[in-house]
């Protein structure tokens, strides 16, 4: 129901917040739909004679994605986060910082890939990271002048 939730950390009087989003945005989803459709385009350009064992598993699994893709689950729950993310792009409207890790070509049942969700925080908080030091150390000075 609320998916960054600034609005708890206002009314206890946070001061500072920094916020992390990973929710997708529709053109977060809408630029992965477009990876993995340009990424099977190459794909499906590797002849039978130089590669068969791959020519067979690339059609393969296009014809699997093909037969189960979108399904029902898949658009609810896309349309579920894009209602999120719309809640989570106004709630971030209190942090002081937003982070917000390019989490585009995941799908939302790909949590397997923990690790690949983990290292684009890491990036994406690194993007952030003089804002951070600045962030604090005002924090810092306020208290010592207090």
């Amino acid at each position: 129901m609320n998916p960054l939730p600034t609005d708890v950390l206002v009314a206890r009087g946070v001061k500072r917040i920094i916020a992390v989003n990973v929710l997708q945005t529709p053109e977060d989803v809408i630029k992965g739909y477009q990876k993995t459709r340009a990424e099977l385009q190459k794909a499906l350009e590797v002849p039978f004679l130089t590669d068969p064992w791959a020519f067979l598993e690339i059609r393969f699994k296009f014809l699997l994605n093909k037969a189960f893709f979108p399904n029902i689950s898949d658009i609810i729950v896309r349309t579920l986060e894009a209602s999120e993310s719309v809640i989570a792009e106004q709630s971030a409207r209190s942090a002081h910082i937003l982070i917000h890790p390019d989490l585009s070509g995941l799908n939302w049942y790909e949590l397997y890939r923990g690790d690949l969700i983990i290292e684009k925080g890491e990036e994406a908080a690194r993007r952030q990271i003089d804002r951070i030091r600045h962030l604090i150390q005002h924090k810092t000075k306020q208290k010592d002048l207090s």
